[in-house]
């Protein structure tokens, strides 16, 4: 999910936190599958709301 965030501009950091979706997020989360992770890449919690769109397409 890294390269396809970075390339529709998806990637974002909040609260020590990275996240990541398949879909620009507008306002918030709601509708659109994430992953973040802490400061060291670890700890990795995903959302999924089975909305993939064009993620999968790829």
């Amino acid at each position: 999910m890294i390269p396809w965030s970075e390339k529709i501009g998806s990637t974002f950091q909040r609260d020590g936190r990275t996240f990541r979706s398949t879909a620009k997020v507008e306002a918030d989360l709601f509708g659109v599958d994430s992953c973040s992770t802490d400061a060291t890449g670890g700890d990795a919690i995903c959302i999924l709301s089975f909305i993939a769109g064009d993620f999968l397409d790829q």
